[in-house]
This record gives C-alpha cells, structure tokens and sequence, in this order.
C-alpha cells in the first residue's frame, strides 16, 4: 500500500497496473506523472504509459474523450486517445493492453466477429485482435466503402478524426464526414487454435494431439497418411469440427470436390458459426458449380447456388452466379429476387447496383428501371451502364431529349468495380440509340456525327475473330503473354474498345450496320442527299442480305428519291421473308406512296397499324402518304398520334405544324 501527492487535482486519467503495482496520471494540460510501487513520483509522456505494464486498467475518464460502453464484453473501458488504443476491465481483474499508430486515431471503434476495428483520421482502417491488441489486417476505407450511403465520393474526403463506427448484421458501418457507409470486409480463413502449448502439458492421445499428427504429416507432404489420420479423427472424435475441416480441404486440395463438400457440411452443422469452415464450404461450392453443364445439369447448379448463399449470407458472387443464370434463362423477375436477398445481406457496391438494374431491364418494368437508374445514378455517378441503360428506356418512351441527354452524360467505361459482363451486354450499343435519340428529337447533323464516328470505330467481323483467336493463344501458351499482351492493337481493335471483354465486343459490332443506315436516314433528313447516298452504298458493298437491311435501305432509297427500282425490290423481298413485319410493311408502304401507288400504300399503312399501333415511325409515314392523298385532316390526327407515342419525335410535329391543324 502507498500514497503519492498529485500536482493538481485537475486530471484526466488515472492508469494502475495490477501485474506492479505502478500508476499514472494524465492531467488536463497534457502533463503526465508515474507513481512507483514504493510511491515516488516522477514526470513522464502520456504516450510513454504503456512502460508501466502491459495490463494497463483504466480507472477514470475524462467526459470528452469517445468512449464505448462494454464494446468487449460486461465493464470492459476503451479509450482511445491521440495515436493511442487501451484497453482493460473496470474490475481490475483482467489484463488489458495498449497499442498505439503512427496517425491520429478516430475515437470510436466497432467490434464484428472476434475482431475490433478502429478507423485513423486518414481514412485507414485497422482489425485488431481484442485479446491482445495485436494488429490483424488493415486497408484504406476509400478501397471498400460502399458509395451507396455516400453524397461524396470517398476520393473527396481527407479527413476522417471524427468517423465513428458501429457494427450490426455481421457488417461494419462507419460514420464518416458526410453520411454512413458500410464496409465489405472480406473474410479470410483464419489459424486454426490448437488447445495447448506443449506436448509435456497435453494429455495422451487426445483428438488435438491427433490432429497436429495430422497437420505434421500435411505439412510434411504426406497427404496420404494425413488423409488417413483426419478419417481417424472423424470417426474417433464425430463431434470434432476441426478434423472435419482439415479433412475437406484435403479433399478439396486433391481434386475430391464432392467428399470436400460432405466433409465441410457435416463440420458446419458442428459449428454454424465457424467463418474457416463456411469459407471453405462455399470455396468448394463454388468449384463444383464451374464442373457442371448448365443445360443438364440446372437443378444442381441452383441448388448449389442456394447453398452457398445459405452458408455466407455476405458473400456476393453465389448471389451473382445466380441472377446470371436466370438471365441467361430468360427469368430477368427470378434475377431481381435473387438481388433483391443480396442487397440485404451482401456488400453491394457498384457492379451488383448495375447487374440488378440490368435484371429490371429485362425484365420490361420501365419504371422501375427508371426509378432504380436514378438511384444508382446519385450514389454511383461512375456508372456508365446506369446512365446508358437509363437512355435505352426514355428511347423506348419517345423521349428522346431527355434520352439523348442521359446518353452524353454517361461517363467513359470503368470496370474497376463491375460484378457482371451482363449489364454492360444489356448497355451495349448505346453510341447508336445515343444517335438515334438526338436525331429523332431532330439534331440530325450531329446525330449523323455520332453514328458515323461510332460505326468506323466498330471493328469488322474479321477482327472480333483475329482478337478471339490472340486470346486463346494466349490463355493456351502462358509464356506467350509476357511477350504479347497488346493483342487488341495486333487484332486492330479500335481503342474505344480496348480492354473490354470478347463478348461485349462481339455484341457492340452487331450495330455496325444499324449505325450506318441510321446515319444515312439522319442524312437524309438533313437535307444531306449525297452523303447519304454514300453512306447507304458502304452498307451495299458490306453485303448483308438479311431483310431487316435490306428492308431499311430499299426505304432509304426512296427517301432520297433515287434508285426506285432498287428500292422495290429490297422493300419487296423483306417483306416476302416476314409478311407480318410491321417495319417491314411501313417501309414497303413508303416506297408504294413514293412511285404514286397510294392506294397500295395506304392499305398496306392500316394493315401495319392493325399488327403494332404503337411502330416507330409508322403514324407519322402514315400522315405523310395521306398528305398525298389530299386527306390532311387524316394527317394531321397520325401525327398526333406519332406525337403521343413519341413526344420528341421532331418530324411529326415538323408535318404536324405545316398542317396548320392543332
């Protein structure tokens, strides 16, 4: 027993050390001193208590410093101060420990699992083992926030001395300047604890003792006779989850993907709780869903799915494996329900944002898409696939301003963050309905620009297999790719597709033709006769006899009035190939009307309209025949009825103007 004089009685903190008896004060000043357990007194740095002893307990504290009551369990005491974390139990009976970082410390903390986490004022984040203090795993919290809680973007935030944290759900949330966020914390597979130090202090033959037999003859590349032991473990000790584990990834490790899964899913049932065992399951899950064929195979592969799922409610990619096989399949609404149960449970960042909307895309539930666009929008302003599949839909109302608009704010491609090659198969194209949308709200020079640039830059049927062909060589000969990686430029892509994946190249280069004849059409309609000739020629020599080109060029010709005989006779074969085509059928009335044949045209015209009213462009060719006709009146109601289709659509309300009807 002792007693020491303070300086003052104006103190923040006292610190005892049970282990020797020391103490420490820390006054308001930020002077402090150090009682010896004979009770002299000498004057230290606050920083430096941690000399005392290793199991610092905190007796009092200052009402202004962040303080988290029984974060680690009944009467435990953090403080964090400064660079400074500590630890210890109000009762004194338990060892604490203190740790301290080469950045101011946020003062606040979180605990998920058996870890604590502490946020610095720079924004990194540290795991610590709440045992012992010692450090676990850090990172950057700009690296894994999730932006959708987020009015800034994490890039814009310096200063993180006031976060605070808080967890809930398995996640770990952070307070930071703007709003809250929550963090995607990976889990990895942790060390096994093997109970016991020494062989002198375990007893004989008991199941740890077996299992470090078995780990030894592992780790000795004696697979085989480790195999052999962990069966032994399994069947002497049925209970032991460890031997269950180990004796999966055994399996796993030997190609034995299907006695891995029985093993894992028998230690789960031990231990639901074990975060090694689960990431180990769904691992061996997910390995054996790759094996199987989706055609024969889809009952498992789902089944799998919902297993893993089941196992890590966190973890995003069985969520995403899922919703791609419902797209595949066409069941866009089975994709949004899978979604749906990952943005409750799973990290969701950008690349889930946009494969949802991606499900709502297909799925034809255009408000919704709208609606969940603008969301995805506001909290990922990054999201080209967003902004682009936004575009797609106001085109598909007629509002083509306000698509055209979204389209030019779309920013260039990242795929940093995406989870799926599905959201940007969907966006694909976009540079052409971008054009089209301009065009039809009647920018028709610059809607010209934007098709023409994006059609020369689309690479020809022949590169797209040069390019896949490189890849196989490379992905067959490894050596070969430490001398050839610019296989993009060696196949002559285009750079405003370098990087990007076969198969979204594949399908952007299916607009190559589309993007030409809208061009034209654009021409065309700004008086541009002989461009548009030009461009319509280039579409000829590419030689594509499908009837959807040759359909739109025959309407083309008679456009610009030339090469009627062509005209009619690539309107007439298309609409040979598909008689019941409406846009087949308003292009072959077009050319009926042009060379005079305006009985024809008009019958053809309602028998369109009686097959798909609502055809781009077919109210408004239609008025434009019954103009002809002398019936403007007539006319006049197409075009409002193109108008209430279509609301931009610049040439109706051009025609319906010259009308002089309102």
């Amino acid at each position: 027993m002792w007693s020491a004089p303070m300086k003052s009685s104006d103190f923040t903190d006292l610190y005892f050390s049970q282990e020797t008896g020391a103490a420490a004060i820390v006054y308001k000043d930020g002077s402090a001193e150090k009682i010896s357990p004979d009770g002299s007194v000498s004057s230290i740095k606050s920083a430096d208590i941690i000399s005392i002893s290793a199991d610092i307990a905190k007796l009092s504290r200052s009402g202004n410093m962040k303080f988290n009551p029984e974060i680690l369990g009944p009467g435990s005491e953090l403080i964090i101060r400064n660079g400074c974390v500590s630890f210890a139990m109000a009762d004194l009976l338990e060892k604490g420990w203190h740790r301290c970082f080469d950045t101011d410390m946020a003062k606040s903390a979180a605990v998920v699992g058996s870890r604590l986490f502490v946020v610095d004022a720079k924004g990194g984040w540290t795991a610590l083992n709440p045992a012992n203090g010692a450090v676990i795993r850090t990172g950057s919290l700009s690296e894994i926030i999730d932006m959708r809680f987020w009015d800034e973007k994490p890039s814009a935030i310096n200063n993180y001395a006031e976060a605070a944290l808080f967890s809930g759900g398995g996640h770990l949330f952070v307070v930071g300047p703007s709003a809250i966020s929550r963090i995607n914390l990976k889990t990895f597979p942790g060390e096994l604890t093997i109970a016991g130090e020494t062989k002198t202090t375990r007893p004989e033959n008991t199941m740890e003792q077996a299992l470090e037999r078995a780990i030894g003859e592992w780790d000795g590349r004696n697979f085989t006779k480790a195999v052999q032991l962990l069966r032994d473990i399994a069947v002497g000790w049925p209970d032991s989850a460890a031997s269950r584990l180990f004796l999966g990834m055994a399996f796993s490790s030997g190609g034995y993907f299907d006695d891995a899964i029985s093993e894992l899913e028998h230690a789960i049932e031990i231990e639901p709780d074990n975060p090694d065992i689960a990431y180990n399951l769904v691992g061996n899950y997910m390995i054996k869903l790759y094996s199987l064929d989706p055609d024969k195979d889809a009952d498992r592969i789902v089944e799998l799915y919902n297993l893993a799922i089941a196992a890590r409610p966190d973890f995003q990619m069985p969520y995403i494996g899922l919703a791609e096989l419902y797209m595949n399949g066409r069941q866009p609404e089975m994709a949004v329900k899978t979604l749906m149960a990952a943005y409750r449970g799973a990290f969701f960042g950008r690349g889930l944002h946009d494969l949802l909307l991606g499900a709502y895309f297909m799925s034809g539930r255009r408000e919704d898409t709208l609606a969940f666009a603008d969301r995805v929008i506001k909290m990922f302003p990054d999201s080209d696939v967003a902004f682009q599949l936004k575009g797609k839909i106001l085109s598909a109302e007629g509002k083509h301003k306000e698509a055209a608009a979204a389209f030019k704010k779309a920013p260039s491609p990242s795929r940093s963050g995406d989870a799926s090659i599905y959201p940007r198969l969907l966006a694909a194209g976009s540079d052409f309905f971008h054009g089209n949308a301009s065009g039809f709200a009647g920018n028709y020079a610059s809607a010209a620009e934007i098709l023409l640039a994006y059609a020369d830059a689309l690479p020809s049927p022949e590169q797209v297999q040069k390019l896949i062909e490189f890849q196989e060589k490379l992905e067959s000969d490894r050596s070969a790719a430490q001398d050839k990686t610019d296989i993009y430029k060696d196949a002559g892509i285009h750079p405003k597709f370098a990087g990007r994946h076969i198969a979204e190249i594949k399908a952007e280069s299916e607009f190559k033709i589309p993007a030409l004849l809208s061009a034209a059409h654009f021409l065309n309609r700004a008086g541009k006769f002989k461009e548009s000739a030009k461009v319509i020629d280039r579409v000829v020599k590419i030689g594509r006899a499908d009837p959807d080109s040759m359909s739109q060029i025959g309407y083309l010709y008679a456009l610009n009035n030339s090469k009627s005989r062509e005209a009619d006779a690539y309107t007439a074969k298309a609409l040979e190939m598909d008689p019941n085509d409406p846009v087949y059928m308003r292009n072959r009335a077009v050319v009926l009307s042009k060379t005079k044949r305006n009985r024809e045209a008009l019958e053809l015209f309602k028998k369109a309209i009686a097959a798909k009213p609502d055809t781009e462009l077919l109210r408004f060719e239609y008025g434009q025949a019954l103009l002809k006709a002398g019936k403007k009146k007539e006319a006049a109601e197409q075009f409002k009825l193109e108008l209430k289709r279509s609301p931009d659509l610049a040439l109706a309300a051009e025609a319906l103007k010259k009308t002089g009807i309102k």
